[in-house]
């Protein structure tokens, strides 16, 4: 019998959109694991600064693991992100898995003033542990600066 393996996973993109974006951080842990992983565009340089073919294989490989997979508004934007990257790069989509998405449960299942994970956390009692997205840091990391790549994944993490 196959052991589950549940995959908790998020993106960090430079924009909403495939083609005019590339992937900065994929970051993931197992449920029932202490470590959180986030490996970034410069753990895999490419031919060049916006080319995240190798971390997206990366995490191709790394989901073909799972069982199940959790995202926050993840089917409507971190698979279609990653799916959109993998065919660019002549790659299968990720296999259809079990998904659960946490902000269409709050949508589809609460009633809350919003759906965002924050709002959702603080209705809960849960800390908010998120860093703030500032837009200079985004840049800088879009730009290849080291420190504000960082800066990300500490946010995504």
């Amino acid at each position: 019998m196959t052991k589950n393996r549940i995959l908790l996973w998020d993106l960090e993109t430079t924009n909403l959109n495939a083609d005019f974006g590339y992937i900065l951080v994929a970051g993931y842990k197992w449920l029932g694991e202490k470590k959180v992983y986030t490996p970034s565009i410069a753990d895999f340089p490419g031919k060049n600064i916006v080319d995240d073919s190798k971390l997206v294989a990366h995490f191709a490989e790394v989901f073909e693991e799972a069982t199940t997979h959790v995202t926050w508004y993840g089917s409507r934007f971190d698979l279609p992100m990653i799916n959109s990257k993998l065919i660019q790069y002549g790659q299968s989509p990720l296999p259809v898995t079990p998904h659960i998405d946490g902000w269409r449960v709050a949508k589809y299942k609460l009633k809350l003033h919003s759906n965002r994970l924050a709002s959702v956390q603080e209705f809960l009692g849960l800390p908010t542990a998120k860093t703030p997205v500032r837009g200079v840091e985004w840049l800088k990391a879009m730009a290849g600066d080291r420190k504000a790549l960082k800066y990300i994944v500490d946010h995504c993490k």
